[in-house]
């Protein structure tokens, strides 16, 4: 599977961005960006790929 760039949205004066994401499910492509990025589960449970790290995350986890 091969990463794919994700251009994230920046403001003029604005230092970090907050999404909120809700349904019944969260789906993102395997992707890419210079930027930190700040994931806090509240609910739900599923499989994790973060560079060469494979598990799963569930509600309580934060990942950077």
């Amino acid at each position: 599977m091969r990463a794919l760039f994700e251009a994230v949205p920046k403001s003029a004066g604005v230092s970090f961005g907050v999404f909120r994401f809700s349904g019944r499910a969260f789906k993102a492509p395997y992707h890419y960006h210079p930027e930190i990025e700040i994931t806090l589960v509240l609910s739900g449970r599923g499989d994790l790929v973060v560079g060469d790290f494979l598990g799963h995350f569930q509600p309580g986890d934060m990942i950077i």
